[in-house]
């Protein structure tokens, strides 16, 4: 059986799992770990081998700010620095660090006082500190790696967008997005990869319900940048905001960090893209600032799978 778990890949499948080890995660710190026997040790030294390097993750502060955060593993130290957008340090510390394992199926990474669970495969580090943040997302590093082919940075992790999805939802004001139409709306979500597999191009429609017209589209790209060791996202909507941002995939979730500015002016937010199963795709939008302040989180929408006819 393989030593690592791959408990991470889908988020809400686990979380019931997790609530008692993450108790268990703030009180452990005054356990002894159980002695490892010649076997477990060996998989602790595999494991230790996997996370060696550096890996990175962005997101945004409630300013609306971009932080990039770097996390170096070299031997049995790990050190975390934090830079601005203009690649500035904002600070920067290092620890020793050990690893255990709890119930002969979490990874447990203990630093200091504290101690987390934590899974890794060639690609990511997922980390869960709390589980309230950890329904709606996990904190994802991503392996920084270096580029011999640029074209070797395929759309993994995002393949579950492609094709046609549909739904209705009720509309309401989203600052920076431009006019909300009257009444229900139809979204036509559409998606497919280049014949490289290293864009995937994308289009959101909107249609009134009542007449079927179209009152909105948003158009844009996906696509690997070596400059930022990450997916990004490019679009513009027929308002005419321009927005940009970085793509984390976690397993059936998705997590966008954008930035956008329009006619309303600048505004920032993480968009949620859950596809619970094959045929269903729920897009959210959380944590919005607009012109420096605050704003509501967008209406959730349901889509389904369009499926051709035989």
């Amino acid at each position: 059986m393989s030593f690592r778990p791959s408990i991470m890949r889908s988020c809400p499948l686990v979380l019931a799992a997790l609530l008692p080890v993450l108790f268990w995660c703030s009180v452990a710190t005054a356990q002894e770990p159980t002695p490892a026997s010649s076997s477990s040790k060996d998989a602790f030294a595999q494991l230790r081998k996997s996370i060696q390097g550096t890996w990175v993750r962005e997101s945004m502060n409630n300013e609306g700010q971009w932080i990039r955060r770097e996390k170096v593993i070299a031997g049995n130290k790990e050190t975390i620095t934090d830079y601005n957008h203009n690649n500035e340090v904002l600070r920067s510390w290092s620890v020793d660090f050990t690893l255990d394992r709890f119930a002969g199926k979490y990874n447990v990474f203990r630093v200091g006082n504290g101690a987390y669970i934590f899974d890794v495969d060639d690609n990511y580090w997922y980390e869960v500190h709390d589980l309230k943040r950890a329904r709606s997302m996990l904190p994802t590093f991503r392996r920084k790696k270096p580029i011999a082919n640029l074209n070797e940075n395929t759309l993994d992790g995002i393949e579950n967008w492609v094709g046609t999805w549909r739904g209705q939802f009720e509309p309401k004001a989203l600052a920076g997005y431009g006019n909300v139409p009257d009444g229900p709306v139809q979204v036509d979500f559409k998606a497919a990869k280049d014949a490289l597999g290293t864009t995937m191009v994308w289009s959101w429609i909107e249609s009134s319900v009542k007449t079927g017209k179209v009152i909105a589209s948003v158009h844009g790209f996906v696509g690997w940048s070596p400059q930022k060791n990450s997916l990004v996202v490019q679009y513009i909507n027929s308002s005419g905001a321009n927005v940009s941002g970085t793509v984390s995939p976690r397993g059936r979730v998705c997590v966008l960090d954008r930035v956008g500015t329009g006619a309303e002016g600048d505004f920032s937010e993480v968009c949620i893209m859950e596809f619970p199963d094959a045929d269903t795709f729920v897009h959210k939008i959380i944590n919005r600032v607009h012109n420096g302040k605050n704003g509501p989180d967008a209406v959730p929408v349901t889509l389904k799978r369009v499926k051709q006819k035989q």
